[in-house]
């Protein structure tokens, strides 16, 4: 949010980096996400997803499979014995997991994470032929392997500042963002000049549907029988939008507004040079426009041409 300060606010034309609004919601989650754990929290999750991966990885040592990585941290890759990856994947997802495979080798690569259960690495190790696995014996079969060498492991102090001490309830974590949120300048206080993209176009309403586990829990590698509903509605919208405007083709991605201006900007510089007009390369911006459009306009190759603004907010033309 600093950053997305300095450049979008301070700097303005001399903008470099093209950071946006709805990144900088990134990571404050992830700023959030600290400050409710602190150091020993993190530690702790961190700990508990590599005793999964150690669990799984002695696990499918034990019924035959070969772990290729000795050294991991929550990411195994596997090549199965008595079984095929398809096979495996197929009875994974039976058991509504995916997992990764790489055909070319034949191997197959699980991940854990926090939200990771026990009753998934049971699943994981019954597919692969491990008839009742007892998870307890297994940590004891765990904790004996080391997977990550003693140079990597941190020893140094990190998030020691207090404020990474403070909170640990919900009800202090959302007092203190309640606290913050009212020294800025937010939508209950007036209509947002500029920037905040996200919380500019998006309504209310919009945001319950956003809140599904249906889109919120969907891996983005997850495989393509499984999206057919979201692909959908992408191209319903994708089709929606080339009615209105009556171009041939849309493209819903980037999300974030920044980096959408700069996908724009890349296909007027590519049209350009595709009609052998590549001198057509100047970019008229308002000089209430924020860092972001310079940066961009920046980073497209366009040479930017400031244009100044009325006291009432009306671009000088």
């Amino acid at each position: 949010m600093a950053l997305q300060t300095r450049e979008q606010r301070i700097k303005r034309e001399r903008a470099t980096p093209n950071i946006c609004t709805s990144q900088a919601l990134l990571a404050n989650g992830a700023a959030f996400y600290a400050i409710y754990h602190g150091s020993e929290g993190l530690k702790k999750i961190a700990s508990e997803m590599h005793s999964k991966a150690k669990i799984l990885s002695v696990g499918l040592e034990s019924v035959g499979h070969t772990v290729v990585n000795g050294t991991f941290f929550d990411t195994i890759t596997v090549n199965l014995k008595g079984i095929t990856p398809e096979d495996y994947v197929t009875c994974c997802v039976e058991k509504g997991i995916n997992i990764f495979v790489d055909y070319s080798h034949g191997t197959v690569s699980i991940s854990v994470d926090e939200a990771t259960t026990e009753g998934h690495v049971v699943s994981l190790l019954e597919a692969a032929g491990l008839k009742l696995p007892v998870i307890s014996v297994l940590s004891k079969l765990a904790e004996q392997k080391r997977a990550m060498p003693l140079q990597m492991l941190l020893k140094s102090v990190f998030l020691g500042h207090s404020i990474f001490q403070k909170y640990k309830s919900e009800s202090e974590l959302m007092r203190y963002i309640h606290r913050l949120h009212g020294k800025d300048y937010g939508l209950m206080h007036g209509c947002v000049p500029l920037g905040s993209c996200t919380v500019k176009l998006n309504p209310a309403a919009a945001m319950l549907s956003l809140s599904w586990s249906e889109f919120t829990n969907l891996h983005p590698l997850a495989p393509t029988e499984q999206t057919r509903g979201n692909d959908a509605l992408s191209l319903d919208l994708e089709q929606k939008i080339r009615d209105i405007t009556a171009l041939d083709a849309v493209s819903l991605q980037p999300n974030s507004g920044a980096p959408g201006e700069y996908a724009g900007l890349r296909v007027v510089r590519s049209y350009h040079n595709s009609k052998k007009e590549s001198h057509r390369n100047v970019c008229l911006i308002p000089e209430s426009a924020h860092g972001t459009n310079f940066a961009l306009a920046l980073l497209a190759g366009t040479v930017i041409v400031k244009i100044k603004c009325l006291a009432d907010g009306r671009i000088d033309m």
